[in-house]
């Protein structure tokens, strides 16, 4: 009987890291070049990309390393045909894209270059990635399923009892006992990805403005999702204004940073009577003002500090849902602590957790390898 290879793991600080390591991977043979699945464990979905890039720089590996962020490295998977299939378990408290398995498009926008998606989920009309079938070059299909670790399990589960009653019923079928959209199948490789905040989860910026100040900013940056998305016209233009109006808030708050003359109208007046207040709430302070745009286009990000007890039982079901799935060709993990919690008691309790984790999917894994550990937990 072969020998079967180990399955290496990738451990890095940020998420967008672990990106260069899929690349190698693929390039290595370890991964098919086309048609993978990754099993996405986040707080985030981390399917955004950067405005000032074009969809062409995803070929250029050296364009991503040095441009992307956390929560951009998915979408540049799909558009260069690696990415097929994006199973994101999210935890009770992630609510960025409700339940679903949606089919979409990843393609270049005719106009602008960009990278674009058909998908008409909230997140992404927010995003300004949105657009037409019919404005996309370069496209490419793809699925996205989304829902909760424990759905997952239960949904395996069954496929599991349908199996063993067609096999009392008759030998002439065999069904995967695992998820369609998981389960290798001809060949197919899967990547399995960790977040560490999928166990508990900060809003950054929280911390930088007091109550009423975040729900004042958010009022700012609210926009009204239309609630008829089947016509690819009127979402566009939604996408379109809501841009604008993003464009302009930013104009409003370089300026203001600039001290230069800004004339009150009724479309800044909101904006201008937040940041003359939170300027002299600072009193002099330092006030890093492009985080304050930042912060206004985030003010839907996950906050969730868990206890030790949810902790353990986001844990076990991890475990759980390891013992059901075949073994996967690539483990990334990112450690993500600024995002965690500033609670260094909680940070440890983290980390005691990953090597377990580790621990365990060896164990379950029975063949584990370490090439790329680069941090010391």
């Amino acid at each position: 009987m072969p020998k079967q290879s180990a399955i290496p793991v990738v451990i890095c600080e940020y998420h967008h890291e672990v990106l260069q390591y899929i690349h190698r991977s693929i390039a290595s043979k370890k991964l098919s070049y086309a048609n993978l699945k990754m099993v996405h464990l986040d707080s985030h979905p981390d399917l955004g990309f950067p405005k000032h890039l074009l969809a062409q720089d995803c070929y250029n590996k050296e364009v991503m390393y040095n441009n992307l962020e956390i929560a951009d490295w998915i979408l540049p998977l799909m558009y260069c045909g690696h990415l097929e299939k994006l199973i994101w378990l999210k935890p009770p408290w992630a609510e960025q894209i409700p339940n679903c398995t949606t089919f979409f498009v990843v393609g270049e926008d005719k106009d602008t270059k960009g990278l674009r998606v058909t998908c008409n989920e909230e997140y992404f009309l927010e995003d300004g990635l949105y657009t037409c079938s019919n404005q996309l070059n370069n496209s490419q299909n793809v699925v996205l399923q989304v829902c909760q670790t424990s759905d997952l399990i239960n949904e395996i589960d069954e496929k599991e009892k349908l199996n063993e009653f067609t096999n009392a019923q008759s030998k002439k079928i065999k069904l995967d006992k695992a998820c369609t959209y998981i389960r290798p199948i001809d060949g197919e490789k899967y990547i399995l990805d960790i977040d560490l905040d999928y166990f508990s989860v900060t809003n950054p910026f929280l911390k930088d403005y007091t109550k009423e100040e975040y729900s004042r900013l958010r009022q700012i940056y609210n926009v009204s999702i239309p609630k008829d998305r089947s016509s690819e016209k009127h979402l566009s233009s939604f996408v379109k204004e809501t841009q604008k109006k993003y464009q302009e808030l930013e104009n409003i708050i370089k300026a203001f940073a600039e001290d230069s003359h800004i004339e009150e109208t009724n479309e800044n007046k909101e904006m201008l009577i937040f940041l003359k207040k939170l300027k002299d709430r600072k009193c002099g302070e330092k006030i890093d003002w492009e985080l304050v745009h930042a912060a206004g286009l985030t003010t839907e990000l996950p906050h969730h500090i868990s206890s030790e007890e949810k902790i353990f039982d986001l844990i076990q079901e991890m475990s759980l849902l390891l013992q059901k799935l075949p073994a996967p060709s690539l483990i990334t993990i990112a450690r993500e602590v600024a995002l965690i919690c500033q609670n260094f008691n909680l940070l440890q309790l983290l980390r005691l957790h990953l090597l377990k984790l580790l621990i365990s999917i060896g164990r379950l894994l029975k063949q584990l390898s370490l090439p790329y550990l680069q941090l010391v937990l």
